[in-house]
């Protein structure tokens, strides 16, 4: 009998509380937990960066596609002078509200439809391509990054009458890191 109490005895004082190996154990489950969740966040703002990023350049899509959209179908006179630039002699467009100018497409040379600007890949502006001649191309400096807007226009004539135009305007981050780019379409009639 006394040995079964003496047994007694050692069982329960080995299960009164944790052996080193255990806490070993549970010391090294919660450091894998906390590095876990400490990579979450460099990876949280990355995306937060290219959230922020992006969004930025869908604005500057948007106000560009805008103030295109506000022009007339023969905008401007050919061959303007803005304070950042002259348009080609042979282009449409306005100033912009920064005094860039804006190409909107060339006179009626007897296209139809005519195609001006930026090159187009599968439906989208082609930034691979240099389109910097003609005014189909604006670099944005928002704060301390930097943006490239390009644009096409695809204008179909009734005669030698613009009646429908198609732009595309894309935007894409350039200035700390390269991010894809942005693109709108719209018709204006």
């Amino acid at each position: 009998m006394t040995e079964i109490l003496q047994l007694r005895k050692r069982w329960h004082r080995a299960g009164a509380g944790f052996t080193l190996v255990e806490l070993l154990i549970a010391s090294f489950l919660l450091l894998v937990g906390i590095v876990a969740v400490a990579q979450l966040v460099p990876y949280s703002m990355e995306l937060n960066f290219r959230n922020r990023y992006e969004s930025t350049a869908l604005i500057l899509a948007q106000r560009q596609l805008e103030q295109m959209m506000m022009q007339r179908l023969t905008a401007g006179v050919s061959g303007g002078i803005c304070p950042g630039g002259n348009l080609p002699a042979t282009h449409y467009g306005f100033c912009d509200r920064e005094g860039a100018p804006v190409a909107l497409g060339r006179a009626f040379d007897g296209a139809n439809p005519a195609q001006d600007g930026c090159p187009v890949t599968s439906g989208f502006i082609d930034f691979s391509q240099d389109c910097t001649a003609q005014g189909y191309l604006k670099t944005h400096i928002e704060g301390q990054y930097s943006y490239e807007l390009r644009w096409r226009v695809i204008t179909t004539y009734t005669g030698s009458s613009p009646t429908v135009k198609r732009i595309m305007v894309a935007a894409r981050g350039i200035s700390p890191r390269w991010l894809p780019p942005t693109t709108l379409t719209v018709l204006v009639e």
